[in-house]
């Protein structure tokens, strides 16, 4: 208790106590006169000796107001930040008529594999820990993720959440593929509720179910019970205490001095949940005259090359919260061509420190905005938004209309004349397709490409069309593999005419017959056919006259029928020559020409060709006179002498008995010259040694001696059988 001891009386300090309870609450109170003016802190000193003294009670220090919500917050430093690259503000706006400098660069082209794999996107409630929403995407391993977190976090923005980190954004564009990984790869989307204060000092006047920021992109609405924070009398945001000081002498009860009156007000702020929807209060304060002795820095920067875009200051007092919003600014950048990937000040209230000689530093990272064009996709225009729909949607860089990802390579096949370079049949065209993957950077308008590629690179062969009458250079065009930096390529086939049989007349100068070589009976256009071939014709016959050519005789289709003309001649090595064919006259002495019955024309379908084999069938029969000089080498042995010899030639042979029938009558005819001795030695040893009758004999004499020693023998065969 402390106790004034220059009064006699004791003071009369009338305080409602329902008031002093609500004001202290069961929190503590901490009010500090740091650098406060020394009028104002002898206020505050009057008002807590005020409360110290009288016969009621007295407040302690412990029972002093706490400030609440103070952060500690990880300060960025704003050495790492490029500011010498710093640009203008939010406040620029992207103009369709700017035209922009751009680069093409090399962007790393993936291999694709068969393999699958799976990816998951989860958006968290950095506040709560809980799983928002989540979704799934599958591809082959090597292939782009094709995901885009932008429509997903503005649906969370206008549910009343802050982006706190898009950690897919956030990954390095050359990651953003499928992986080939057992387990899926996840990206995890930090959000945050928004909140709102609504203070005594700030101009905050909350419109039920209305935008937060009006006019903002993505902006949440304010619940329905947020436009009676300041006019709510049972929870007001200030409260003013006061007291009456009355002086008295004890012993009469007199007044001693003229009453005093003091009053005390508190103030807080009440904060707004745009998640939740939910209204809380801070602690209440003691209302003093607010000095901004606080600074805070909001600094924007590209960490794509780690420069500052801009940097706002916010002032206040510590304790209290930073009354200062993002969102319009973000939008800003949208509009230029940036993303969002991540903010340290959007983590739900931010309040003043306590550290007067530093600054706190917030950084709101953003990106320039990439978007890949495939070659299946539309080209896009310049200048037009890329997002009709979205309010702060980037417009496309002029760029864009110098993206080339597609290219053909053309090949051109002709057909012409050798010699005079005319068509003679309708031109080939084939393509070879390349494709590439183009992406666009919003900011700086640089075209980023991946490698060329085809699906199929190599022209095709190409065969020669078959022209009737010509002979081309080449049996075909083949195949080439292409290169994306091939020009135009141009092939050319020649053809040249095929030659003819030409039969010139014997009497006059002209021709008699003009036969064109075949082309080649199984399509090879660069090949002539035979002359045999077909329904080709003949070389006509002229009585008196033989064909012939340079090198050899035409022969006849048919020396039977000289009217069918002569065979085509053989066509030339050099087939588009012609063969010239002359009529030389034929001598009295000449032979015929030659038959055209010879093995070089079996392709001939002839009706006489069969019977060449026929006629050695037909003379085969004239030789069976061969058996007759071996019969004689029977006697060479005893045969007379061996019982057993006449056994052999028994009834059952049928050409035995033919001899001595056919030759019996000529014995008794010529009985004299019969001397069966003389002529058998010169028979037998000619036969043994030459196989020939003697040349002093004739012919009859030869068969009148083979017809006596085939009755002798006759005679002993049966005399023996006799016997």
């Amino acid at each position: 208790m402390l106790k004034v001891k220059s009064l006699t009386k004791i003071l009369d300090i009338r305080i409602e106590k329902d008031d002093l309870k609500e004001i202290m609450g069961n929190n503590k109170c901490i009010y500090s006169i740091r650098k406060l003016s020394f009028g104002v802190a002898s206020v505050v000193v009057a008002c807590g000796l005020g409360f110290l003294a009288g016969s009621v009670g007295s407040v302690s220090a412990d029972e002093t107001f706490a400030a609440s919500h103070i952060l500690e917050i990880d300060k960025p430093s704003s050495e790492s930040i490029d500011k010498d690259k710093s640009v203008g503000g939010s406040e620029k706006e992207a103009t369709a008529s700017e035209e922009q400098h751009f680069e093409e660069k090399h962007l790393d082209t993936p291999k694709v594999t068969e393999k699958e794999s799976r990816v998951e996107f989860n958006y968290i409630d950095e506040s709560t820990g809980k799983k928002l929403f989540s979704e799934e995407r599958t591809g082959k391993v090597g292939e782009d993720l094709h995901y885009d977190t932008r429509k997903k976090i503005s649906e969370f923005k206008r549910n009343g959440y802050v982006l706190v980190e898009d950690g897919y954004l956030k990954t390095d564009e050359s990651q953003k593929l499928f992986q080939d990984e057992k387990e899926p790869q996840t990206y995890t989307i930090k959000l945050t509720p928004k909140h709102e204060v609504v203070s005594l000092q700030n101009q905050t006047n909350p419109k039920s179910n209305e935008e937060v920021e009006a006019g903002v992109v993505d902006s949440p609405k304010w619940p329905a019970d947020a436009e009676k924070i300041r006019t709510n009398q049972e929870r007001p945001l200030e409260r003013t205490i006061q007291r009456t000081i009355k002086y008295k002498y004890k012993n009469n009860g007199k007044e001693a001095f003229a009453e005093k009156k003091q009053s005390i007000s508190f103030e807080r702020y009440a904060t707004v949940n745009l998640v939740t929807k939910e209204i809380s209060y801070s602690n209440w304060k003691i209302k003093q005259e607010h000095i901004k002795n606080q600074t805070a820095k909001i600094s924007y920067v590209d960490i794509s090359e780690n420069k500052l875009l801009k940097e706002d200051t916010v002032t206040g007092e510590s304790g209290y919260p930073i009354e200062y919003s993002t969102l319009k600014t973000i939008s800003d950048y949208k509009r230029q061509g940036y993303d969002l990937v991540s903010s340290d000040y959007d983590r739900g209230l931010q309040y003043f420190d306590q550290d007067s000689k530093t600054d706190q530093i917030f950084k709101v990272a953003l990106t320039p905005r990439l978007e890949f064009i495939y070659p299946e996709d539309r080209l896009p225009t310049a200048h037009k938004k890329v997002d009709e729909d979205v309010q702060d949607s980037p417009l496309w860089p002029s760029s864009v209309s110098n993206i080339v990802n597609k290219k053909s390579i053309d090949r051109n096949i002709s057909y012409q004349d050798f010699v005079t370079h005319d068509k003679v049949a309708e031109d080939r065209n084939d393509q070879v397709h390349f494709k590439r993957v183009a992406k666009v950077d919003f900011v700086r308008g640089d075209l980023y490409y991946r490698d060329w590629m085809s699906e199929e690179p190599n022209l095709p062969k190409v065969g020669s069309p078959l022209v009737k009458g010509l002979v081309a250079d080449k049996e075909a065009v083949a195949e080439k593999t292409v290169a994306v930096t091939d020009s135009t390529i141009k092939e050319t086939v020649y053809y040249k005419h095929l030659g003819k049989w030409i039969a010139i007349s014997p009497t006059a100068n002209e021709n008699v017959a003009s036969i064109q070589y075949p082309n080649d009976q199984d399509g090879n256009p660069s090949k002539p056919g035979l002359a045999s071939y077909p329904g080709l014709g003949t070389i006509p016959y002229l009585k008196g006259y033989k064909a012939v050519t340079s090198a050899t005789d035409l022969m006849l289709k048919d020396s039977s029928h000289p009217e069918l003309g002569y065979l085509l001649p053989e066509v030339p090595e050099d087939f588009t020559k012609d063969t010239v064919i002359h009529y030389l006259p034929v001598k009295a002495t000449e032979p015929e020409p030659p038959r055209g019955e010879q093995p070089k024309t079996p392709a001939n379908p002839f009706p006489k060709d069969p019977k060449q084999p026929e006629v050695p069938i037909v003379e085969k029969p004239k030789t069976p006179e061969n058996p007759v000089p071996e019969e004689p080498k029977r006697p060479e042995g005893p045969a007379v002498d061996q019982p057993k010899v006449p056994e052999k030639p028994s009834p059952k042979e049928p050409n035995q008995p033919k001899v001595p029938t056919a030759e019996k009558p000529k014995i008794p005819e010529k009985p004299a010259p019969e001397e069966p001795k003389k002529p058998e030695t010169p028979i037998i040893r000619e036969t043994k040694e030459a196989g020939k009758l003697p040349e002093t004999a004739s012919h009859d004499s030869i068969l009148l001696v083979v017809g006596y020693l085939s009755a002798l023998s006759g005679l002993l065969l049966f005399k023996g059988k006799k016997d």
